[in-house]
Order: C-alpha cells, then structure tokens, then sequence
C-alpha cells in the first residue's frame, strides 16, 4: 500500500496578537526586593478576612457506566460499586470506605462522573433493583453515601442524551413533594424514599466541548449549541424547583478567559446561571521517560498557585465583563495531571499533594469567589487518594492526609497571615507552570521595541525523516512534508524552532503562531480511517496537539 501525507507548516512570530497572555510565558521577572535575614509566619488574629468555606474540600463518587464513552461493555465496578464506595450484597456504603471518606469531612460529594456523565441516564438507575442489575449503585445509594458522610449532593447532568424534560424530571424526583402535580415524585416514594433530598447544586455538563460518546446523542456542542442547551436545561429545571443552584461549563485552565466558547456561553446565558464551571489541572507530566528531572516537577508546585490565582482573577473578570455580574466559579475538578505507566506514577507522590495544599489556600480566599470546588478524586481509579482492591486492603495516598489535616484542624473564620522573608529560588519552568523568579507576579506582556518582524524570523531546523519521505523548504518560516508509504502510526519528528537570539534577554513573553495543512491520499479504493494532528511540544516538556 502506498499511502503518503502531505501538510504543510507556516511558523510566524506576531508581536500585537501572541504576545498579550501564554500559559507558558507567564513570569515573576521583578528582581526580589530585600527581606529579613529570617523567614517568619506573622499572625493577625484579630483582622477577619471572612468565613471558611468549607465546600471547597468537596470530593467525587463516580457511578456513571463506561459503555459507550469510552468502551463498549458495562462497567459494573463502578456502576454496581462505585469502584468499591457501595457494598451492593448489603445495600449500604462499604465500612472502611465510607470511613474513610468521613475523615476529610469532604463536605458536598459530586456525582456521577466527569466525561462519563455524557451517557447517563438517570432514570436507568432509580427502581428496584431487580429492574436495574448494570446500576446498583444509582442515584438514591448515592444519596445515600452523602448522607452517610455528612456531605451535600452536587449532581452533573448530561447534556448530550435525553431531554431538558428529563432534567425536570431529575429535578422533581430529588426535591418535590409526593402529590399528583409530581408523578416522579411519587415514584420515589413508590420505591421507598419518602422524604425530598433537598439537593441544591447541578452542573450542566462537563468539559462538554470534548464528545467521548460513541454513537449517541447530538453531535458535538459548539459554543452555541451548548449555550442553547444550557439556556433551555436552566428554565426547565428551575420551573421545578426555582432554588437550585445551576452552574454552566466554561473553558479550563489554562485557556485563556477571553476563549469565544467563555464570551458567547456568558452572554446567552449569564442571566440565568448561578455559577461558572472550571476545572483546573496545573502542575503535571505525561509520559515515561524514566531520565525525567523530578526535581524540576517537585519544584513547579511552588509558582504554580500563584500563576493559576491570575488566571482565576481574569476568568472572573471575563464573568463580569460578558455579564455586568459578580458570579461565582466552582472548580468541581482540580488536581495535578501526572499521567504515567508503573513503576512511576507521580499523582501519588507528595508533589501534586503539596500543590493541592497551597491551591487550597487560593480557593479559600474570598476575594476568589469559590463558591465550591472538588479533588478529583476521592476513591480508586488512576487519581484517587485512597486505593485498595477490597475494603480491607485500603491504603491512603499522600493527599489524604493532607486533606485530613484540614477537616481536623479549620475553624470557622479566615484570619489574616503573612509570610515574610522566606528564602527565593529562580525557576525555569516545567508543563502549564510557567519560569519564575522575583518576588511579585508579572503576567506575560508585549515585549518591547514593537514588531519582532522587522526583527528577523528564525529558520526552521528541519529534521531528517526516518522512512521515505520528502521535505521541501519553502522560505525561512515554511516547508512542505510528503510521507510516503504510511501503513501504521507513526510520530516524526519533523522540526524544531530556535527562540530568535534578539529576544533571550529580553524580559517579557514569547510565543509562536503555527499553521497547518494536512491532506491524506490512499493509493486504493478502500476506506481508510486515520487520524492527522500536530503535536508540539517545547523545552520544558509543555505539549499541545492540534487535530
């Protein structure tokens, strides 16, 4: 077979449009004031800076099935278990587990999944179970776990099967009264739940630009589709039940805030939502390279905060902009993004347990306007903080004991603290966490002396292919590809991009601007399915893939 791919690449340097906000260009460049020759913790016990919100130590219980989002069979272990959360024999919440779970007193429980939720339909799992044998743990046994923990429910709805009607329907079936006007309701008590569980918080989805879902429901939402969603799903829920809390997915970090999906979402829908969606996954590495500079990683966690409380800031300033409101966010997603094969997994070591420890302090601020926000996650999978196979085999990871130093140990009131004269290190840089040094916070700006076009674009250092191919250069800033005899997946390294030498010591922030053409020719009638994308990466490990 003699299939070749051809695209072409153009690379630019634009000073006014690229050089305004970069997730990796973000730095602290003012040189470090002088400070005491001993670090100190300066405690001001009588200024009150506002109440402990304590829906910020929110966690995640998972039962949305698998099938269908990303396989093709059930997923019991979750759907029947909630991956160990939920003893289906007894029809209660495991011992250890919900032991577990009481010890970070995580205060609001989200439910059922992240990408998952895509497919779930929640009338699937209410009834008796007999009638439901893929969902034993449903709906009313995870009421049953946030009641067991002490925990408020905080439920994602799906927004790409059924209709807002179902979402009424939910709406209904969780806090109404049993009477003629609510026939969900009565079916409720029909199967055993009398009272309303009185739940206040939905989210409209989730991260709901990516479509997991296999052949079923709508295409993928656009900024429009899914602000007409959103828009209908609010007024149908809320006519119900005028006092939920509704929030509606906005982009996460490090998107910048000013993304068309933020502008249009709030502007169709900032009347109606009670808060913004984000989720923020900052400090972490994807890959197995077992040469990887882990002290480079460890210590990213120490800038990270500080770079994603400005990103917070212009999120929320994007709000009010687009809105005229002061709405709230909720981070119902937030953890380090460690994605490795064993023996390596760092979203187990005390590097991303360490960040989310100081990102807790940001989401506590008031001036943050956190209205509540979730670890992902609580229990098993790949991220969960406590792991074990069975309920007497569980072992605590390094997150849980932090978390369980915060539900042991806060009180009620925020006070005012300062740290002073603690000891400063240069840093260079590493994923979404951006170079670091000095003592204040400089986001990325335009560099000075104007239009680095005149200053001179960097050649392409192109790469030798590995296999049969062509490269011919067009320019300094262009050159087309021909791969010819691709019959597998293949990554090449195709070029590489040198900072211009007129910009190293300037103090300010680069990017690049990379465009493409992709075209796939098969040398055969058959159908082919492939897939064409570019990924970049650059010296620090930051990658990115464009399909």
């Amino acid at each position: 077979m003699n299939r070749f791919l051809q695209f072409s690449v153009f690379v630019s340097l634009c000073c006014v449009l690229l050089f305004a906000v970069s997730c990796t260009s973000i730095a602290q460049d003012n040189q470090a004031s002088e400070v005491p020759a001993k670090p100190a913790i300066v405690i001001d016990a009588k200024t009150i800076l506002g109440p402990v919100n304590r829906k910020v130590f929110g966690q995640v219980v998972r039962g949305a099935d698998r099938k269908d989002v990303f396989t093709d069979t059930h997923d019991q272990y979750i759907t029947n278990q909630s991956e160990g959360m939920w003893d289906p024999e007894h029809r209660r919440p495991s011992t250890n587990a919900i032991a577990f779970l009481k010890g970070v007193n995580p205060t609001i429980l989200r439910y059922p999944d992240g990408l998952n939720t895509q497919g779930h339909d929640w009338k699937k799992t209410v009834g008796p179970i007999s009638e439901r044998p893929n969902f034993q743990f449903g709906l009313d046994e995870y009421m049953q776990v946030c009641k067991a923990a002490g925990a408020q429910a905080q439920i994602v709805v799906t927004e790409y099967i059924g209709t807002t009607q179902d979402l009424a329907d939910m709406v209904e079936y969780l806090n109404m009264p049993a009477t003629a006007k609510y026939p969900w309701a009565q079916k409720r008590v029909q199967w055993g739940h009398v009272e309303p569980y009185g739940v206040k918080y939905f989210e409209l989805g989730n991260e709901s630009w990516v479509k997991k879902l296999k052949g079923r429901g709508a295409e993928r939402h656009n900024e429009y589709t899914y602000a007409k969603y959103a828009k209908d799903a609010i007024v149908a829920m809320k006519k119900v039940d005028p006092t939920i809390q509704i929030g509606v997915v906005l982009m996460n970090y490090p998107v910048l805030a000013s993304h068309p999906w933020n502008k249009q979402v709030l502007g169709a829908v900032g009347d109606l939502m009670d808060f913004g969606i984000t989720h923020t996954y900052c400090v972490g590495y994807k890959g197995n390279d077992m040469d990887v500079d882990e002290d480079r990683i460890l210590s990213a966690v120490l800038p990270a905060s500080e770079q994603l409380e400005y990103w917070l800031r212009e999120l929320r300033h994007r709000i009010y902009k687009e809105t005229g409101r002061n709405i709230p966010l909720a981070i119902t997603e937030f953890n380090g993004m460690f994605v490795q094969n064993k023996p390596k997994q760092y979203i187990h070591s005390y590097a991303p347990a360490f960040f989310n420890a100081e990102y807790l302090r940001i989401l506590l601020k008031p001036e943050n306007n956190i209205i509540l926000a979730n670890f992902w996650q609580f229990f098993n999978s790949y991220f969960g903080m406590v792991q074990g196979k069975t309920d007497e085999s569980l072992l605590a990871m390094p997150a849980y004991p932090l978390f369980r130093l915060w539900a042991d140990h806060f009180g009620d009131l925020l006070i005012k603290v300062d740290v002073r004269g603690e000891p400063r290190v240069p840093y260079q840089g590493f994923g979404h966490t951006a170079p670091a040094k000095g003592d204040r916070y400089q986001p990325a700006a335009a560099v000075e002396g104007g239009d680095l076009l005149s200053q001179g674009i960097p050649n392409l250092n192109v790469m030798p292919l590995k296999w049969n191919g062509k490269i011919k250069k067009q320019g300094p800033r262009s050159l087309t590809i021909q791969l010819d005899q691709v019959t597998k997946i293949r990554y090449p390294n195709l070029f590489k991009v040198q900072l211009p030498k007129v910009l190293r010591p300037t103090q300010g922030a680069v990017q690049y601007q990379i465009s493409f053409e992709m075209r796939f020719v098969s040398d055969t009638n058959q159908p082919a399915k492939v897939s064409l994308g570019l990924g970049i990466s650059d010296g620090r490990g930051w990658t990115k893939q464009i399909h």
